[in-house]
């Protein structure tokens, strides 16, 4: 497996990492000048499966529903802010709102730009919330929709709290977050 990062043309480090690859035993990159540049790789051992140290996927999930625990109240808040901004954007321009073919609620703003509220990602922030006032984290996990509503609200909450929780960092469930987002897009 092989992680490759290009560098910017006439831009030559690769002395600095010739000289680091010697003074260490062995080392993980490997280095290769192409058209554009240099090219760095970074060989990255494979664990298999069964390996003793390997996750299996029951302990990938409980680690992950450990993270969405730690965090869950914090989560809860941001999606019920994002639900009142959502209904006062919707109330604020009631004079413009109408609802298009697809059920979509629209309104125009003051400055003529459009409003969407989407009944149904207002929904699905409900039933998130209550999952999540349940424990329910499994569940959570397997809703790819909760899981785009619960980034939004964390995305767009200007009150959100960064600080870690129950021993994860804020970045673990921002990461866990986008991966399980990229696994179902």
């Amino acid at each position: 497996m092989y992680a490759c990062v290009k560098s910017v043309p006439n831009f030559d480090i690769s002395g600095k990492f010739e000289v680091a690859a010697i003074q260490k035993k062995s080392s993980p990159f490997k280095l290769e000048k192409v058209e554009e540049g240099i090219q760095l790789s970074m060989i990255l051992p494979v664990r298999e499966p069964n390996s003793e140290n390997a996750l299996s996927h029951e302990q990938v999930i409980s680690c992950y529903m450990d993270i969405l625990g730690a965090f869950s109240k914090r989560i809860i808040a941001s999606l019920e802010r994002r639900q009142e901004a959502c209904k006062a954007k919707l109330f604020k321009n009631l004079g413009t709102a109408f609802t298009d073919p697809n059920g979509m609620q629209i309104a125009y703003k003051e400055d003529n730009r459009l409003c969407v509220f989407n009944m149904p990602s207002y929904d699905a922030m409900s039933d998130c919330i209550k999952a999540l006032q349940f424990s329910m984290f499994r569940s959570v996990l397997e809703e790819p929709t909760w899981i785009d509503q619960i980034i939004k609200a964390l995305l767009n909450d200007t009150e959100q709290n960064h600080e870690d929780a129950g021993g994860f960092k804020y970045s673990q469930l921002v990461s866990m977050l986008c991966e399980i987002h990229m696994y179902h897009a």
